[in-house]
């Protein structure tokens, strides 16, 4: 079985803008792209007003310094979203939640 083409790491997937502090994240934490089998998960985000967002085939990264989670998902893109009275999970399988280290 061949290996799966790694997605770009430019920040563009789906047309979409990735804040330049994310594109950096995203090329340390995986230098070769990212692969279908880093998309394993499934996310539901609570906003303040209990308005939901629902996510297959993602997984998202916290960055606590900034009060951001980005959430990355196989077929509809990158999302940043403010984190500070946010709530997530995963509904059906755990997401892959990654802290971002702090920026020194």
């Amino acid at each position: 079985m061949s290996e799966p083409t790694p997605r770009p790491l430019g920040g563009l997937h789906h047309g979409q803008y990735l804040p330049p502090h994310w594109q950096t994240w995203l090329r340390s934490y995986r230098p070769g792209g990212l692969r279908s089998g880093d998309f394993e998960g499934a996310l539901r985000i609570t906003f303040e007003d209990e308005s939901e967002a629902l996510f297959y085939s993602a997984f998202c990264a916290l960055d606590q310094q900034r009060e951001e989670l980005a959430v990355f998902t196989e077929h509809c893109g990158y999302h940043v979203f403010g984190s500070a009275y946010l709530e997530w999970g995963g509904p059906h399988a755990l997401p892959t939640e990654i802290v971002v280290p702090p920026v020194s």
